[in-house]
């Protein structure tokens, strides 16, 4: 093979046979020294200026662009290594192997491609405590990696510095001297922690409060005051206030878990508003702690207003909450001028209790033809405890579901039918049949009891009705209430009983379970029957007398 540079060249001379395929064995032509030399001179000069690399040289001193090497050992057992007490370079050393410094190294410029291992520490601009004001440092110290700054002066701090495509390059992350921490995004960029989306936690801790923020990287969590947060945000302080959101001049709202239970407050005379919609719906007056809805301006505990554009007048509700006595409302509503200015009169309905203690409470209805009522006065109507409907009286006399009571010379009711021939009232008996009722006509009023022969069996017309007439006692007589003592025609109801018995309702003598006497009454169109048939009977026997 042809030799065409200094590292292929063997070190036994006899081996060397040719240079740069110029024969130089014995009998060789003499133009072949000549030209030898000139291939041996060309070779050197490539290793000169760094064409041919040399292969693991061997040097005793070395003079590097001026420098030197003093008192350089060439190490016997590794070619490639080089120790010394000093090196000086004036220009750039570019190794591709390791570096080994025992000592203390001074660089003005360092570029590595590879890796930087230092056992003590690597420092820049000095060292701490050996007169630098200023520096960095990077050790390792049990079991701990430090990467300081240090200023005597004015203190120093850490930033890191990235460049973005197409961008210039600027400060990203800062540590300050104070260990505050600063993170400066791009424009439209966002800083990102746990971006790998892995079940780890992120807590911050604050003097006194191990947890201040705490996020649940496996619950996916938000807590704060707690690390075991049990919705997706929870606020946890041993104090009652827990959340506060203030502004300078307004005071602030406070959410709290207050006492057994929660509690939403403001600070001062600040109302509390509720709305949807970007619009208020509701509020609590800061001052009076009244309560309005669709007004900004309550006058009672309880306002609730209509909007003002409706034709129907605005009305209020107003809580008043009254305990300990007897006859007082619960719940009552005002009706208010409508803005035409005719005026509409106050209207109260709710609850009243009926007694001083217990749950008995009557629902109520009272009207008022002054500008301001009179509870107990202006009563109108009244749903009792047990359900019952009382018009014009708190009494419910009959015990009845329902109980009508007229002032002065008024109707106590009116019906009206939709069209003539219809029922007023009707009766319907408990399986829910319609067994008569009052039936209006166009200039009569008819009251029916069921008569259809459809519902009867067992009919008879030979029955005697003349004997049980005679034993009927028609009498005249005044009531105990009548204090004129005016005399009517009737009979008295236990007598009759025997007789018609269906035309008696109730008990001689019987008591309701107060003791009070339950009185009897009677139907007295339910003798017609028996009138009718003693006068056939008679009219028979005159007939034959007659005859």
């Amino acid at each position: 093979m042809a030799k065409t540079k200094i590292s292929q060249y063997d070190a036994t001379a006899a081996n060397n046979t040719d240079i740069d395929s110029i024969s130089i064995a014995e009998g060789m032509a003499p133009s072949n020294v000549n030209n030898s030399i000139r291939a041996i001179l060309s070779h050197l000069k490539k290793m000169d200026v760094g064409t041919d690399a040399l292969t693991s040289p061997q040097l005793t001193s070395v003079d590097i662009n001026g420098g030197s090497i003093d008192g350089a050992v060439i190490g016997a057992n590794s070619a490639a290594a080089i120790t010394g007490t000093t090196l000086a370079l004036s220009g750039n050393a570019d190794l591709n192997g390791d570096l080994d410094v025992d000592g203390t190294t001074n660089l003005d410029v360092v570029d590595i491609d590879g890796l930087l291992t230092a056992s003590a520490a690597i420092e820049i601009n000095g060292a701490a405590g050996a007169g630098i004001s200023e520096g960095m440092l990077i050790d390792w110290s049990t079991n701990l990696a430090r990467f300081l700054t240090y200023d005597s002066s004015s203190g120093s701090e850490i930033a890191f510095f990235t460049q973005p495509s197409g961008g210039s390059t600027a400060e990203r992350v800062r540590i300050k001297d104070d260990g505050g921490f600063v993170v400066t995004p791009v424009a439209g960029g966002h800083a990102v922690f746990n971006e790998g989306s892995i079940d780890a936690d992120f807590r911050v801790e604050s003097n006194g409060n191990a947890n201040m923020l705490f996020v649940d990287g496996g619950n996916n969590r938000v807590g704060i005051g707690t690390n075991i947060p049990s919705a997706n945000a929870e606020i946890y302080d041993t104090q009652n206030t827990q959340l506060r959101v203030n502004t300078e001049s307004d005071g602030y709202l406070d959410l709290s878990n207050y006492g057994n239970g929660g509690a939403v407050m403001t600070s001062a005379a600040h109302p509390l508003r509720l709305g949807t919609a970007n619009t208020e719906r509701m509020r609590i007056d800061g001052s009076s702690g009244n309560v309005g809805i669709g007004t900004s301006v309550p006058s009672n505990k309880l306002i609730v207003k209509r909007d003002a554009t409706t034709t129907v007048a605005n009305s209020q509700i107003v809580n008043e909450n009254r305990t300990g006595a007897s006859g007082q409302y619960a719940l009552y509503a005002t009706s208010l001028d409508n803005g035409s200015g005719s005026g509409f009169k106050p209207v109260a309905f709710g609850a009243v209790q009926t007694a001083a203690s217990g749950r008995t409470a009557d629902f109520i209805v009272a009207v008022s033809d002054t500008d301001n009522i009179d509870l107990s006065a202006d009563e109108r109507m009244r749903i009792d405890s047990s359900g019952n409907l009382l018009v014009g009286t708190t009494n419910n006399v009959l015990s009845s579901r329902a109980f009508f009571e007229s002032a002065g010379s008024t109707h106590v009711i009116g019906a009206r039918v939709g069209a003539n021939g219809h029922y007023a009232l009707g009766a319907i008996n408990a399986a829910g049949t319609v067994v008569g009722g009052v039936v209006v006509n166009a200039s009569s009023t008819t009251y029916a009891t069921s008569s259809d022969y459809r519902l009867k069996e067992n009919v008879d017309y030979t029955w005697d009705a003349t004997t049980r007439l005679k034993q009927l006692k028609p009498a005249r007589f005044n009531f105990i209430t009548d204090d004129t003592n005016t005399l009517i025609d009737g009979f008295l109801a236990h007598e009759v009983s025997s007789i018609v018995p269906e035309a008696i309702i109730g008990t001689k003598d019987a008591v309701d379970g107060d003791g009070n006497p339950d009185y009897q009454g009677i139907d007295q169109s339910k003798l017609v029957p028996l009138l009718v048939k003693t006068i056939q009977e008679l009219e028979a026997r005159i007939t034959a007398l007659e005859g």
